[in-house]
């Protein structure tokens, strides 16, 4: 790059110094090179002499257009002046009649730029700066205009401001002729700035504003008579609406100014979702007092009691609510009966609240009682659940009761036994030492009876009978009838008899602890426990095949709530609508059911 070529143009130096996009630099050198009030534009030369380096010359070089972009979208045109004596240009110094005037909206800073720097600035600031203006003859026929009319382009083009500010949005009729005054006026004056013998536009324009005043004077009384009355659209309303609900909001507005009163009507209250809207049409609904009321707005939805059901509250869209209610307030002719006004919104109720919801199905299960082709479930009260559960682990337990008896049982008889052969030991030790004294020994056992001790056997069949019986109940027949023969032949005296004892002994016949415990387990494991389990449906069962019917309760409220309404509604409609609905509801067997319940358990427990 050659060094008396320069990298930024005198304007675009003093464009970005009246800036703020230095501000964020962190280059020292280029800050304060920038900050240095300058007669003409930075060449390579000015960089190295303000202690530069080449790499920063590149760097400036590639970043111009972003700083120079950054710096153009900080303005805006402020106004365009004619005058006789020309005035230099802050940018280039180049002196011009008309003054541009454009100001920084970060810094406030204010420019007087020429004709020449004003496409500086970008499109906007020169559409706004020529408005029309072509040349210096049509510059010279606008001052003849402004003579007449001193401030006819500002009038022009902040004609629609008023219509923008006004509180009270004024009515199509007034609104509409106001607009198309200011649209003849910028016609006008446009003809005007041609037309070097202007004088008849002047004079049109003069027209035209004292026609346009009196429609704001129609519009300011307008604003004032109906500035306290009820839902009348004004601009804090629409500018919610605006927030809220942009796309709707301005063919909702067009629909209520093209009333005469600009006040919101029956015809389109329902479709405004702003909040201040919606809660000042519940105050006035509430204080009509007809036997339904408002108790709160919540997300779009109106929660509300009936005179008649006040343990209940329902919810229901504001929509739906105005357009089967909005005549109480907006004192329609067509006024329909209670009657009717329940009957068009019922359908669009929903249970509010869990208490509400409980109480909702009561109410409904009451109205439709026998007369529903499927019939309320307690699964409490089914056998078919937990009974046949409950039967085997409590035969179990009886198993288990058993198997200690005969464990015990045993051991007894084992004690039995050990005495038996403690006896027999005796004896045979007494026989022993009489043999070697006497050859005789019958003779000795007479003379000497004390000596020999008796087993009485009695205990020993009790116990047996008790095993035996015990086995007959458990199914172990072959072993009880073994025990039946070895009642009848028992003697622990004897070796052979004892053996007998021993092999019947050990028989196992039962289970094991660790089985039995493991079945246990299981059988408690498959018991459903109702006290844990929190259900969040309402079941039925239908009586033909055994099945069962499982409804959320949100879902019965939202289709049996006609029910609760009978006093208003054919109920013989509700109930075909209760029915076909249940009617379409998949349907599970028991056994589906019950571990459907289970796994619901489980997975609360896990839960927790």
């Amino acid at each position: 790059m050659s060094k008396d070529n320069f990298v930024f143009r005198l304007e675009e130096c003093r464009l970005i110094q009246h800036s703020t996009v230095m501000e964020a630099l962190s280059n020292v050198s280029l800050k304060e090179l920038f900050s240095v009030k300058r007669k003409s534009g930075l060449a390579p030369k000015d960089f190295l002499k303000a202690g530069c380096s080449e790499r920063d010359i590149l760097f400036a070089s590639e970043n111009k257009d972003i700083w120079l972009s950054l710096a153009r979208s900080e303005w805006k045109h402020t106004k365009t002046k004619y005058t006789e004596k020309k005035k230099p240009c802050d940018l280039c110094n180049t002196p011009h009649k008309v003054m541009c005037y454009v100001t920084n909206d970060k810094n406030g800073n204010i420019l007087n730029v020429g004709g020449t720097c004003v496409g500086i600035f970008g499109d906007e600031v020169s559409r706004r700066h020529l408005n029309g203006v072509k040349s210096e003859k049509e510059l010279n026929n606008l001052a003849k205009i402004q003579k007449a009319i001193p401030k006819i382009k500002s009038l022009s083009s902040k004609w629609s401001k008023f219509a923008d500010e006004i509180y009270i949005i004024p009515p199509n009729r007034l609104l509409n002729q106001y607009l198309a005054i200011g649209d003849q006026i910028e016609e006008t004056l446009k003809r005007g700035i041609k037309n070097s013998d202007n004088k008849s536009e002047i004079e049109k324009l003069q027209e035209l504003i004292n026609k346009g005043n009196t429609l704001k004077d129609k519009m300011n009384k307008f604003s004032e008579e109906n500035a306290c009355v009820d839902f009348i659209l004004n601009r804090d309303l629409l500018e919610e609406m605006r927030r809220v609900q942009p796309v709707e909001y301005v063919e909702i507005k067009n629909k209520i100014v093209d009333e005469n009163s600009s006040r919101v009507s029956w015809a389109t209250a329902h479709r405004i979702k702003a909040h201040s809207f919606l809660e000042n049409f519940k105050e006035a609904f509430n204080s009509k007092n007809i036997g339904i009321n408002i108790v709160e707005l919540r997300g779009g939805k109106y929660i509300i009691q009936f005179d008649d059901i006040r343990t209940l509250y329902f919810q229901i869209s504001t929509k739906s609510f105005i357009l089967n209610c909005g005549d109480i307030v907006f004192n329609h002719e067509d006024t329909p009966t209670q009657i009717e006004r329940i009957e068009g919104m019922v359908e669009y109720l929903d249970i509010f609240g869990g208490p509400s919801q409980d109480k909702a199905i009561e109410l409904i299960s009451n109205a439709s009682e026998q007369q529903l082709k499927y019939k309320r479930y307690n699964p409490r009260k089914d056998f078919d659940l937990n009974g046949q559960i409950k039967q085997e682990l409590s035969q179990l337990r009886g198993y288990k009761t058993m198997k200690n008896e005969v464990t015990d049982t045993w051991a007894e008889l084992d004690r039995l036994n050990y005495e038996a052969q403690k006896i027999a030991r005796i004896n045979n030790k007494h026989l022993n030492q009489d043999a070697s004294k006497d050859s005789n020994l019958l003779s000795m056992l007479s003379s000497k009876p004390n000596k020999i001790l008796i087993f009485n056997t009695s205990m020993v069949i009790v116990h047996l009978r008790k095993i035996r019986e015990i086995y007959h109940k458990i199914g172990s027949l072959e072993v009880a009838q073994d025990i039946e023969i070895l009642e009848r032949n028992i003697d622990f005296m004897n070796k052979s008899s004892s053996a007998a004892y021993q092999k019947i002994r050990a028989t196992t016949v039962f289970k094991s602890d660790a089985e039995i415990a493991k079945d246990e387990e299981r059988l408690k494991d498959s018991i459903i426990n109702f006290d844990k389990y929190n259900g969040t449906t309402i079941d039925f069962i239908d009586s033909d095949n055994n099945m069962i019917v499982s409804v959320e309760k949100g879902l019965l409220c939202q289709h049996g709530t006609p029910l609760i309404f009978s006093k208003y509604v054919n109920k013989k409609v509700s109930l075909d609508r209760l029915n076909r609905f249940l009617e379409g509801v998949k349907k599970i067997t028991k056994e589906q059911y019950r571990k459907n319940i289970l796994i619901s358990i489980e997975s609360s427990r896990l839960e927790i």
